[in-house]
């Protein structure tokens, strides 16, 4: 999972994405944005027929459309969101500064980096 190099959420608080820019950061179709906006996975303001797309919610269908090209089904990533959405909600700075993969775990025996551990954790998951 390749994370950006800065904060998103570095262009300030009001800032938004469209499905545009929103498609080509996160390298999924516009389609599939609006499916998952149908499912309601990732809901985002609605404008007239613009949909408009915060931060974290950039950070969410990044994080889902990872999920989605390892094979997850759509039942199970709505669980790592669940859970995703709950680790936001008790330290507000995972949805804001999200771990870099460079990122090292103290984690005995862990040699490799969050990130890493987290694909790993997820691609498990899929699998039982």
């Amino acid at each position: 999972m390749k994370f950006v190099s800065r904060s998103i959420a570095a262009d300030g608080a009001d800032r938004v994405f469209t499905s545009r820019e929103v498609s080509r950061i996160a390298k999924t179709s516009l389609r599939q944005l609006q499916w998952w906006d149908e499912r309601k996975l990732i809901s985002p303001r609605q404008e007239g027929h613009k949909r408009l797309y915060h931060p974290e919610q950039l950070i969410e269908i990044m994080v889902v459309a990872e999920l989605r090209r390892k094979g997850l089904t759509l039942q199970k990533i709505r669980w790592v969101m669940r859970f995703w959405r709950g680790l936001c909600r008790i330290s507000p700075s995972v949805a804001r500064d999200p771990p870099r993969p460079d990122y090292r775990l103290p984690v005995e025996g862990s040699g490799g980096s969050a990130g890493d551990a987290f694909v790993r954790g997820i691609e498990a998951y899929g699998q039982g």
